[in-house]
């Protein structure tokens, strides 16, 4: 999870934009 350039556990925010990738991506 940490190639992903940014920490989820600093940035619980970008959490919901991350599972949106995750929904579009698929």
């Amino acid at each position: 999870m940490g190639s992903y350039g940014f920490d989820l556990e600093k940035d619980e925010n970008n959490l919901e934009l991350f599972c949106l990738v995750l929904t579009y991506s698929m």
